[in-house]
């Protein structure tokens, strides 16, 4: 198995912090997509 690039990774990462189980949708800010990717270039 290859591992994830980065979008894939930014999105697990934020559909993970707010899954709840039984969920349809999930929401998020925008704000988390820059942040999470700040997050994963250090």
């Amino acid at each position: 198995m290859t591992n994830p690039n980065r979008y894939t990774q930014i999105i697990e990462r934020i559909f993970l912090s707010h899954y709840q189980e039984g969920d349809r949708e999930v929401e998020f800010q925008r704000e988390e997509l820059v942040q999470v990717a700040e997050d994963l270039k250090n």
